[in-house]
């Protein structure tokens, strides 16, 4: 039983930091996340729009990409001093519809401005092979947990890239909102 527990524990450790990440004749060739400046960030499993994005794919021509980004924050509230909540969301989807492997590399980044001079940021990275007929798929929900001194409208923004590693395939999103301390 105890063992049980042990195992059970570690699953959800190992899980809780995870996100959604589906792959189709790809791999993940290298990853890496980080933040900027003095936060606590996780990275938690966004919701998938994977069938919404297959049914946009059955159209697209046999030797090309197709590609689609995401990315959100909203409007959030706190008080100085106390810890603030910031969410956001990212998806990325890429096909290869070519006759060859690809590599590509997509980033997730989640910002606010905490004072005049200090941006504090939360950025997840990957580099992907998509073999021919291939696709990757990634959703991923970060949180940031930040601290206020004084009080003030604080700009946050969220944004999602992906490029292929020759530049031919170039898209981005991005999202802006504040965050109102008081």
């Amino acid at each position: 039983m105890k063992k049980s527990l042990v195992s059970l524990t570690l699953i959800s450790l190992v899980s809780a930091n995870s996100f959604a990440l589906e792959l189709y004749k790809a791999k993940v060739i290298s990853h890496k996340e980080w933040t900027t400046g003095d936060i606590k960030a996780s990275f938690n499993p966004g919701k998938s729009n994977m069938s919404k994005l297959k049914n946009k794919t059955s159209s697209t021509n046999t030797d090309s990409t197709y590609a689609d980004v995401e990315a959100a924050t909203t409007f959030t509230m706190g008080q100085v001093g106390a810890m603030v909540n910031l969410a956001g969301r990212h998806q990325m989807y890429v096909s290869n519809n070519t006759q060859s492997t690809q590599k590509y590399f997509y980033q997730f980044t989640l910002c606010a401005n905490v004072s005049d001079n200090l941006q504090q940021c939360a950025n997840y990275y990957d580099v992907l092979e998509i073999e021919a007929g291939g696709y990757a798929y990634a959703s991923i929900e970060p949180e940031l947990q930040l601290i206020f001194s004084k009080a003030g409208n604080y700009p946050v923004y969220a944004s999602t890239y992906l490029a292929s590693e020759d530049s031919s395939l170039q898209d981005g999103a991005n999202s802006t909102s504040v965050i109102q301390i008081s």
